[in-house]
C-alpha cells in the first residue's frame, strides 16, 4: 500500500480543546425557499444559486475544506475528488492524566488525503504520539467529503441550456452533478494505529467507452451514467473512507449522484457510491460503537486494564492485568496481548521509559472475563529499572490500546551467614567442685540440653525437617572419686560420642534421645562414619573410626577403623491415622441436632499395643450433617480431654478448638435447608472466616487452629464434636441431623525413642574405613574411597533391602579431591561444599564455600557477604543439611533475602593438623544458618533440569546398568560409574542430602 498523507497543519498549539463531533450530510442539497422551476427562465439568478448548490459539498467553509474538492460536476464536465482531513490532538511533554483535565494544551496536528492523479490506491493513517507515555490513546477528529458526481454529456437534447426539470412529486433533477456527502467523527485511537484511507474519485461526464455515452463512476463505488443514445448521464461519485487494517469502517462519506434526466440530458445520471445497508440519502456514515458522542460523552476506554506486579525479585517479575473497559462491540472485543519490554532509565528517582522495545511473549485472554492475564519475564538484572508494554488486540486484529508499566528489580540476593542461639529447655546444675576447690569448666556441667562441641559427626534431616546429629570426636567431662579420699576428681576427655540428638529448627533446641533400655542394641561411639538417609526415613551409619578399647572410649589410647552397618528407624515417623464414627456411637447418642441445645457426639479412640504412645502431628475434621437452616448453626467445636503425654494417665485438662462460628450477618440471611459436607484443615487455602455464612462443601482452615490446640496431643482417649443451634421461635423448622464424622490424623510418638538395628557385615573385601563419601539413590547407598592405612579408591554399592554388596568400577574417581573433611551437601543448585582441610590447615575464611554445577561440571566460589553477623570460624569436619520451608526461620533471623532453603551447619575442628586432638576449645558447638542468596542466582541446575537429567541416568536402563547399576548377575565387567553419574541420578530424583567428600 502506498502511503500519501499530506501535513496540513504541523505542531498548531490548540487553544481550547474542540467540541468532540459526529455529523453526516448528504450533498446535493438545495434551499427550500427557491421559486419554482418555473420560474428559473426569468430569473437567472435564482437558476445559477440553485446549480451552485446542487454542486457544493457539504461543510465547505469548514478551514480543513479544500475547494473544489467534493464538488459536482458542470454540465459536460466531471465531478471532483474527495478529501480526508484527520485532526490529531497529542500531548508533549510530561506524563499528562486524561486528556478532559489536563491543564498544558495538547498540540493540533493536521493531515490531509487526496486522490493521487490517475491512481486507485488505499493510503495510510498512522495515528501520532508518544508509546512510552500516557494517555496511550489520542483524540483524532475525522473529516471526510465524498466525491462529487459529474455532469450529464448533454447539447442533443430538446434544449441546449441546462436547466432543472421538476419531475413526479416534486423531485428536481439536474444536469449538474450533486456535490459528495460529508461525515465527521472523533475517536480515541490507540498511538501507533494505522488506519486505511481511500479517498473517492469523482464521477465521469463522458462515457470511457465508445459504446456509451454516460459518464464513468468515480473511484470506490460510483455508479456510471446512463445511456439513451442521445446523450449520457454524469457518473456517480465515489465514496471516501477510513478503516482499520483488517477492513472495519469506522466512518465514510458517500459520494454525490451524477446529473441527468433534464431537457438538456435525457438520460439518468449514476448513483453516487454509499455502503451497502445505510440510508444513500444520509450522506455518509459513522460508527457510533467507536465515536465519542457529543450527547453521551464516553469515558477514555482503559484496555487493557492496569498492570500490577504479582511477584518480583531480583532477576524475575510477574505480571498481572485485566481486559479492562471497551465499548461492547465485536471489533473492540479483546483476543489477545502482546508483552514487550525494554530497560528504562532515572529521571529524579523515578523509572522513564524511553528505550526501544522488544517482544517478550503473546498472551492470550482468557474465556473466563473474570481472570486475569498474566505473564513472566526472567533473566533481569537486579536493582535495574525497566518498563514493559502490554498491548491488545481484538478477535480481528485491531490494536485496541496500551499499558505501560515501570519497574525496577529488587537487589540481587546474597550469601549470607546468619548465627544461631541455641535455646536452653532448663538451666544447667553444674557439677560440685572437687576438695581442691578449683572452678570447673563449661564441659563438667550438666549438658544434657545440647551437644557438646564435637567434630567428625553426622546430621541427617528426615523429610518432615526432624535434624539428628549422631557420634562425632568430642570433649565430655569424667569424673573420677579418690577411693582414700572420697574426693571426686573431673576433667574434660576427649572421647568417641555415640549419642544421638535431635535439633529442633524452630525453636533452636537441642534434645538428647536415649534407647529404651540398656539391652536395646547402639552402635558404638566414632566419628568420621556416613550417615545416609534413606527415601523411607531410615537412617543407614557405615564405618568410621573408634577407640581401640571397647571400654574406654578416651581418644588418644589408640584408634580402629570400622566397617559396620547400622540401621535407625526415624524416632519421628509420621503415621496417617484414619477414626471414623462407628454404628455403635451413632445408636449411643441420637444423632439429632435440636434447636437452642448443643449436641455433643464422642468417638473414642484406643490404639492398639506399641502404638498408645502416637501423638497428634496434623489433624483434619470431616463432617456431614443436615439442617433445615443453616442460619440457625451457631458454632462447631473439637475438643478431647486427652492423655498425659509422659504416663499416658487421663487428664483433667481439656483441649478444644472452635472450627466454626457463626456472624452476625447470618443470621439476618433467610433460612436455607441444604445438606453439608465440611473438612476442617490448618493447611487449607481458604479460611472459613471468609464466608458470610457456613458453607455447604469444601475444605477450610478452621476458626481457630486444630494443630495449637491439639498437636502433641496423645490421640488415644475421648473426642468430642459439638454442633450449637440457635433458639428458634418454630423449633421443628430448625431441626438438623448429624450423619457422620471422623479424624484424619498424621501421628508420631510422643516421646520419640530411637530403635537401632546392627546389619549384616559388608563382604571381607570391603576395608574398614572413615571419611568416606555415601550417596544414596533411590534405596541403593554408593560408597567411595575414604581413608585407612592410605588413601582408598574403590567404589560399591549397597543394596539396603537385600543386604547386598556390589563392588564398582571406580577408575573415574579416583585423585578427584585434592581437601579432606569438606562438609557437602546435593540441593536444588548443585553439590555445595563447606570447609576442609589443606595440608597447612583449613582453608581462608570466606573462602570456604564452594558450589559444584553438575550441568556445567565445574567449580565455581561462592563468596559471603560481609555483614555485622560475622563469619563462622574455619573448620573442616563439620556437618551441613538444608531446611525446607522455612519462612519462620527468615523472619526471625531476620534474614533479609528470606526465600529457598537454608543450610544448617554445626559443629567441625578448628585444628591446624589433620587428626591432631588439642585440647577441646578447637572442636566447636556453634550453629550456623547460611541463606544462599547468591547460589539461586548464580546456579542454573534448576533451569537446565531437562538436559541434566538424560535418560541415561534412568534407573534400570542399559547405560545405568552398565555402570553404576551394574551386578554380578548380569556378567562381564561394569563400565566406569563417576561421581557425576551418581549425583545426577541422585538430583534428579529430588533425593538432596548430605555428605562427607573423600
Amino acid at each position: 500500500m502506498v502511503a500519501a498523507a499530506v501535513l496540513l497543519a504541523a505542531l498548531s498549539l490548540l487553544l481550547s480543546r474542540p467540541v468532540a463531533s459526529q455529523r453526516i450530510a448528504p450533498g446535493g442539497t438545495i434551499s427550500t425557499d427557491l421559486l419554482a422551476v418555473g420560474d428559473l427562465e426569468s430569473r437567472p439568478e435564482l437558476w445559477e444559486r440553485l446549480q451552485d448548490e446542487r454542486r457544493a459539498p457539504p461543510n465547505n467553509a469548514n478551514p480543513d475544506y479544500f475547494s473544489p474538492s467534493a464538488a459536482g460536476g458542470r454540465a459536460g464536465e466531471a465531478g471532483e475528488d474527495g478529501l480526508a482531513v484527520f485532526v490529531a490532538r497529542v500531548h508533549s511533554n510530561g506524563d499528562p492524566t486524561h486528556f478532559e483535565t489536563v491543564d498544558a494544551p495538547p498540540l493540533e496536528l493536521r493531515a490531509g488525503f487526496f486522490r493521487p492523479a490517475d491512481a486507485n490506491v488505499v493510503q495510510e493513517y498512522v495515528v501520532p504520539g508518544d508509546k512510552n507515555r500516557r494517555p496511550y490513546e489520542q483524540e483524532v477528529t475525522v473529516k471526510l467529503w465524498g466525491a462529487g458526481g459529474g455532469g450529464c454529456d448533454g447539447g442533443r437534447g430538446e434544449t441546449t441550456q441546462s436547466l432543472p426539470v421538476e419531475g413526479p412529486e416534486g423531485a428536481i433533477y439536474f444536469g449538474e452533478g450533486a456535490g459528495g456527502g460529508y461525515a465527521e467523527a472523533t475517536f480515541l485511537l490507540p498511538v501507533g494505529e494505522t488506519l486505511h484511507v481511500v479517498v473517492g474519485g469523482g464521477g465521469g461526464s463522458n462515457g470511457s467507452q465508445s459504446h456509451s455515452l454516460g459518464g464513468e463512476g468515480g473511484y470506490n463505488g460510483g455508479h456510471p451514467g446512463k445511456d439513451d443514445e442521445t446523450s449520457g448521464g454524469g457518473g456517480g461519485g465515489g465514496m471516501t473512507t477510513v478503516s482499520w487494517s483488517n477492513g472495519t469502517v469506522i466512518a465514510a462519506a458517500f459520494g454525490g449522484d451524477g446529473g441527468g434526466n433534464t431537457s438538456y440530458c435525457t438520460a439518468l445520471g449514476g448513483l453516487g457510491a454509499s455502503l451497502r445497508g445505510h440510508p444513500r440519502d444520509a450522506g455518509g456514515f459513522v460508527n457510533l460503537d467507536l465515536a465519542v458522542s457529543d450527547d453521551h460523552p464516553k469515558e477514555r476506554a482503559v484496555c487493557p486494564g492496569v498492570p500490577a506486579i504479582a511477584d518480583l525479585s531480583h532477576d524475575f517479575a510477574t505480571l498481572s492485568w485485566d481486559a479492562g473497559t471497551r465499548p461492547p462491540s465485536k471489533e473492540m472485543y479483546v483476543q489477545r496481548y502482546e508483552v514487550s519490554r525494554s530497560e528504562g532509565s532515572y529521571d529524579n528517582g523515578a523509572v522513564v521509559c524511553s528505550g526501544e522495545y522488544k517482544l517478550h511473549s503473546h498472551v492470550r485472554r482468557s474465556v473466563d472475563v473474570s481472570q486475569n492475564a498474566t505473564t513472566s519475564i526472567g533473566d533481569l538484572h537486579p536493582a535495574t529499572p525497566y518498563c514493559v508494554r502490554i498491548e491488545a488486540f481484538s478477535v480481528e486484529g485491531l490494536q485496541l490500546g496500551a499499558q505501560i508499566l515501570p519497574f525496577t528489580t529488587k537487589v540481587a540476593p546474597v550469601n549470607e551467614w546468619v548465627p544461631v542461639t541455641v535455646g536452653q529447655a532448663e538451666a544447667a546444675d553444674a557439677f560440685e567442685a572437687g576438695a581442691n576447690g578449683d572452678e570447673l569448666t563449661s564441659l563438667c556441667e550438666d549438658t544434657t540440653s545440647r551437644p557438646t562441641g564435637r567434630r567428625g559427626h553426622s546430621m541427617t534431616v528426615n523429610p518432615n525437617g526432624e535434624v539428628y546429629l549422631f557420634g562425632g570426636a568430642t570433649g565430655q567431662c569424667r569424673c573420677e572419686v579418690d577411693p582414700s579420699t572420697k574426693e571426686r576428681h573431673c576433667a574434660s576427655k576427649n572421647v568417641y560420642s555415640n549419642e544421638l540428638w535431635h535439633y529442633d529448627p524452630l525453636a533452636s533446641m537441642f534434645a538428647r534421645l536415649e534407647r529404651a533400655s540398656e539391652a536395646e542394641p547402639w552402635p558404638q561411639g566414632r566419628e568420621q562414619h556416613s550417615a545416609t538417609q534413606l527415601p523411607n526415613g531410615d537412617i543407614i551409619v557405615i564405618g568410621g573410626m573408634t577407640s581401640a578399647d571397647e571400654d574406654n572410649l578416651e581418644i588418644g589410647g589408640g584408634s580402629v577403623l570400622l566397617a559396620d552397618v547400622w540401621r535407625m528407624r526415624d524416632p519421628h515417623q509420621i503415621s496417617s491415622l484414619v477414626f471414623p464414627t462407628s454404628e455403635e456411637a451413632s445408636e449411643e447418642v441420637p444423632p439429632e441436632l435440636p434447636s437452642g441445645r448443643i449436641a455433643a457426639h464422642r468417638l473414642s479412640v484406643s490404639l492398639g499395643e506399641g502404638e498408645a504412645d502416637m501423638c497428634v502431628h496434623n489433624l483434619r475434621l470431616d463432617v456431614s450433617f443436615e439442617h433445615n437452616c443453616l442460619k440457625g448453626i451457631e458454632h462447631i467445636k473439637l475438643s478431647s480431654a486427652g492423655v498425659d503425654a509422659a504416663d499416658l494417665t487421663p487428664q483433667s485438662r481439656k483441649y478444644e478448638a472452635k472450627v466454626f462460628v457463626g456472624s452476625m450477618q447470618s443470621r439476618e440471611s433467610e433460612c436455607e435447608a441444604a445438606s453439608v459436607d465440611l473438612s476442617f484443615w490448618d493447611g487449607a487455602e481458604e479460611s472459613v472466616l471468609s464466608r458470610l455464612s457456613i458453607p455447604t462443601s469444601g475444605v477450610f482452615r478452621p476458626a481457630s487452629g486444630l494443630g495449637q490446640a491439639f498437636g502433641g496431643l496423645p490421640i488415644n482417649g475421648e473426642w468430642e464434636l459439638s454442633i450449637s443451634s440457635r433458639q428458634a421461635i418454630h423449633p421443628e423448622e430448625h431441626a438438623g441431623r448429624l450423619l457422620s464424622w471422623e479424624l484424619q490424623v498424621d501421628a508420631k510418638p510422643c516421646v520419640p525413642t530411637p530403635k537401632w538395628e546392627q546389619l549384616p557385615s559388608p563382604p571381607a573385601a570391603f576395608s574398614p574405613r572413615r571419611q568416606h563419601t555415601a550417596i544414596a539413590v533411590d534405596g541403593s547407598i554408593f560408597i567411595s574411597g575414604g581413608s585407612a592405612e592410605g588413601r582408598l579408591n574403590d567404589l560399591w554399592r549397597f543394596d539396603v533391602a537385600t543386604n547386598e554388596w556390589t563392588e564398582l568400577n571406580s577408575a573415574a574417581l579416583r585423585d578427584q579431591w585434592p581437601l579432606n573433611g569438606q562438609a557437602s551437601h546435593l540441593g536444588p543448585y548443585g553439590l555445595l561444599v563447606y570447609g576442609g582441610l589443606k595440608s597447612h590447615g583449613p582453608l581462608q575464611q570466606g573462602h570456604d564455600i564452594w558450589l559444584w554445577d553438575l550441568s556445567k561440571e565445574d567449580w565455581a566460589h561462592v563468596p559471603v557477604a560481609s555483614t555485622d553477623n560475622g563469619l563462622p570460624r574455619t573448620r573442616y569436619l563439620s556437618s551441613m543439611q538444608f531446611l525446607n520451608d522455612v519462612d519462620i526461620l527468615y523472619q526471625r533471623h531476620n534474614i533479609t533475602d528470606g526465600k529457598g532453603p537454608l543450610a544448617l551447619v554445626f559443629g567441625g575442628d578448628g585444628g591446624l593438623l589433620h587428626n591432631a586432638y588439642p585440647d577441646s576449645y578447637s572442636f566447636f558447638d556453634d550453629v550456623w544458618l547460611l541463606s544462599p542468596g547468591g547460589v539461586r542466582v548464580d546456579g542454573a541446575m534448576d533451569r537446565n533440569r531437562g538436559s541434566v537429567c538424560e535418560p541415561r541416568l534412568t534407573v534400570g536402563s542399559m547405560a545405568w546398568n552398565n555402570g553404576c547399576g551394574w551386578h554380578a548377575s548380569f556378567g562381564g565387567t561394569p563400565d566406569e560409574c563417576s561421581l557425576r553419574d551418581m549425583l545426577t541420578a541422585a538430583w534428579c530424583r529430588g533425593q538432596y542430602q548430605s555428605f562427607y567428600m573423600s
